[in-house]
């Protein structure tokens, strides 16, 4: 009489799979985490991007300044860029004006809030154009013309990996915004501010 038998894994055999497997995973464990920390700077610097260019944008369509700013609070400006970013319609700005504040007669266009997450988003700026002009901004302002109140700068997102994966976003005097690229070859490949200075991440 003939009798089925199912035939299953060996001990030996579950062994060798395990072993593969586990090769598998320590290989592709160290790109799924870089890609992981791309992606949280992304949403960082993404949203900044974001609201920068509709600043330019909403300021030459309207005729009105445009001021984009680091957030205390939804109705008011702060010095901390992690804690959130507001763009509103500055309509009490006058031409010189060093300081940004929401007034209540201010329509506010965007908010985002603070991002949760080990990125830290920075930025420098110049009021003349080289590095002896440099200082921390707080804001940056838009005029009906397309340019910002920045004579150049960069925003800069960073993690603990450093200015090896940072990610930055460039401001000319010009008011245009574009991403800062990384070098393609040489033994440098640390993202540069607009100053071609390597980004002070920690």
């Amino acid at each position: 009489m003939m009798t089925n038998q199912d035939d299953g894994f060996t001990f030996l055999e579950l062994l060798v799979v395990l072993a593969v497997a586990a090769i598998l995973l320590s290989v592709a464990a160290p790109s799924f985490r870089s890609m992981i920390d791309n992606q949280r700077l992304q949403s960082v610097i993404g949203p900044l991007s974001l609201s920068t260019a509709s600043a330019r944008s909403e300021a030459a369509k309207s005729g009105d300044a445009i001021t984009v700013c680091a957030r205390a609070t939804d109705s008011q400006c702060g010095s901390d860029w992690n804690n959130g970013i507001l763009v509103f319609r500055d309509g009490d700005y006058a031409r010189g004006e060093t300081t940004a504040a929401v007034s209540s007669s201010d329509e506010i266009l965007r908010i985002v809030q603070a991002h949760n997450s080990n990125v830290t988003l920075s930025a420098l700026a110049s009021n003349n154009r080289t590095a002896s002009g440099e200082y921390t901004p707080s804001y940056v302002r838009y005029e009906p013309d397309g340019r910002a109140n920045w004579k150049n700068g960069t925003f800069f997102a960073c993690d603990s990996r450093g200015n090896t994966h940072a990610n930055a976003l460039h401001i000319s005097i010009s008011g245009s915004i574009r991403a800062a690229r990384r070098p393609q070859s040489g033994a440098d490949d640390r993202v540069k501010d607009v100053f071609g200075r390597a980004l002070p991440c920690n």
